[in-house]
């Protein structure tokens, strides 16, 4: 049997610890999986089936490390701590429907494994991570509506060329609505209503298709 690695099983704790752990809002464990334990030796998320965590494998055959973190409505508060260097095979992440705040930590630009990232419905502040030091460009869907993010949609979020769901209703996002995101052909989903957006025209994108979205809402922008 492999063991869990070390630098994962202290990110983990980190991440429990500076959210209010003691207080997550646990699901039924016969269905969902048991709650996490550090008091134990060696505790294995993976072996054990720590509840929100999906591995890479069972740790039986292979090594394992943690896939999938899924935490949403579980309770989380405070600030999210910078954590995700420590998690090189991260796909999937969904913590919301909590009680977070503060800015995004700049690990999060690191997981060039990233598919999904949802911190939808909770108190995020300060600029979105599409700025200059952007890394997962494999990432295929962003939810941040619901939170406070401010500052502009930044030029380089036209190179998640993979990106099918953007969503960031409910914030409070300026400038112009920018042209890059034409780039974006495979884009499904965009969602930026509620936010406040100075007024201009939006691109028709010309050549790029862009309008084959089955979803655009760009209204209730302000001023």
């Amino acid at each position: 049997m492999f063991a869990f690695p070390p630098t994962e099983l202290n990110a983990l704790e980190q991440l429990y610890d500076e959210t209010n752990g003691n207080d997550w809002l646990w699901r039924d464990e016969a269905r969902e999986g048991v709650r996490w334990n550090f008091s134990t030796l060696n505790p294995n998320p993976c072996t054990e089936n720590w509840q929100g965590i999906t591995c890479t494998s069972d740790c039986v055959h292979v090594s394992c490390s943690v896939e999938k973190l899924h935490l949403s409505g579980y309770n989380l508060r405070n600030h999210l701590p910078d954590i995700f260097y420590d998690f090189p095979s991260l796909t999937r992440i969904n913590i919301s429907i909590n009680h977070i705040y503060g800015t995004l930590p700049k690990s999060l630009r690191s997981l060039k494994t990233l598919l999904v990232l949802d911190v939808s419905d909770n108190k995020f502040e300060g600029p979105l991570p599409f700025g200059k030091e952007l890394n997962f460009v494999h990432l295929e869907a962003f939810h941040g509506d619901v939170n406070n993010f401010n500052g502009t949609l930044h030029k380089n979020v036209s190179n998640l060329i993979n990106l099918r769901s953007l969503t960031l209703g409910n914030n409070k996002i300026v400038g112009v609505f920018p042209r890059t995101l034409c780039r974006l052909q495979r884009l499904e989903q965009l969602e930026l209503q509620a936010n406040e957006f100075l007024a201009g025209t939006i691109p028709s994108c010309g050549k790029f298709k862009f309008w084959i979205c089955r979803l655009i809402i760009f209204m209730e922008n302000y001023p």
